[in-house]
């Protein structure tokens, strides 16, 4: 995959690591440091949306600048228009309906992808152990991080902006939300039973998951009634909700980015079309998320999360493919 870039940019991404690792080892231990995938678990989130600033500043010294398009990057082969999967908004009319879809589309895309991997989810069929350890670190990773992501970024930012400018939520948001999280951190002590031999862990978590993918969707289809309506009676303008929106994107951090942010506009190919998803990137992302998505998340997303998709939804033995340049551990 990164042999697509030039030896001229393979060498300024290389300086930019350097970087990286100086500032890293200056960093000091913080409660709030995020260590997955980090060279050094000193690097606080702050510091990494810092350096990703200076690196893609340096980058873009060298390089020049850069429109990137989201439609070739990685050799990636992205959907197809097909539009929205909402039961609710079937035709977006405004910016209200627009950005409840921009996470709620990507999601419903992770649902429908895991239903099919539930199907295929057989680990103690002979050849098929591999299974377990694929599919609960690809959960881990992408998707129960992604929902925390998601439903702390509406509790937290949000939802509270909304009901500053006279906007009302139903409560039933946030108890959903609580019951939701709740159901999400059981599904970890599935793995355990099933490395253990356990015959009937294997149906218990296939069902548990499966209730818990369509109370998602329901919940989604009830937000989608909810959101909308709660932004037209209210004072928020659009400029106000994208000033919101920016505000969710930098509290993400590098590494809630990282996990959700390909997701969104992979989603948002089929639901939008590829120029809507062409104008998030270039219009629309801080220019260092953008620098980080279209260098190394969508590589990452390419070789971690579709391909394991897709290798879970067959029966072949798989293991994920890691980075081949150390920068992509990193960012």
């Amino acid at each position: 995959m990164h042999g697509l870039r030039s030896n001229s940019t393979k060498n300024v991404l290389g300086n930019a690591l350097s970087m990286f690792r100086q500032a890293d080892a200056k960093s000091t231990s913080t409660p709030q440091a995020r260590t997955s995938g980090s060279l050094n678990p000193t690097l606080t989130e702050p510091s990494r949306l810092t350096i990703a600033t200076e690196c893609m500043r340096y980058s873009m010294r060298q390089t020049g600048p850069m429109r990137h398009s989201a439609t070739g990057l990685a050799n990636l082969e992205w959907p197809a228009f097909t539009g929205p999967s909402s039961r609710v908004i079937k035709t977006p009319m405004d910016w209200c309906d627009r950005g409840i879809l921009v996470p709620h589309e990507a999601f419903r895309w992770l649902h429908t992808e895991i239903r099919q991997i539930l199907a295929s989810f057989d680990p103690f069929v002979l050849g098929q152990d591999w299974q377990t350890k694929v599919l609960f670190n690809w959960l881990d990773r992408y998707y129960i991080q992604a929902v925390h992501h998601h439903h702390h970024s509406e509790e937290q930012l949000y939802n509270p902006a909304i009901l500053a400018k006279g906007g009302v939520l139903p409560p039933k948001i946030t108890n959903d939300h609580e019951d939701i999280i709740s159901r999400l951190q059981v599904i970890p002590s599935f793995r355990a039973r099933i490395e253990d031999s356990e015959q009937a862990a294997v149906m218990e978590f296939k069902a548990h998951l499966l209730q818990l993918v369509n109370t998602i969707d329901d919940h989604l289809a009830e937000e989608e009634e909810a959101y909308p309506s709660a932004l037209r009676s209210s004072t928020m303008t659009e400029a106000d909700e994208k000033a919101v929106v920016d505000q969710i994107i930098q509290s993400m951090g590098l590494d809630g980015n990282k996990v959700l942010l390909p997701s969104i506009i992979y989603a948002m190919h089929m639901w939008a079309g590829r120029d809507a998803a062409e104008e998030m990137v270039n219009m629309h992302l801080p220019a260092p998320i953008r620098f980080a998505l279209t260098h190394f998340w969508v590589q990452d997303f390419q070789a971690n999360s579709l391909a394991v998709i897709a290798a879970l939804q067959g029966t072949e033995a798989y293991q994920p493919s890691t980075p081949q340049c150390e920068i992509c551990t990193v960012m």
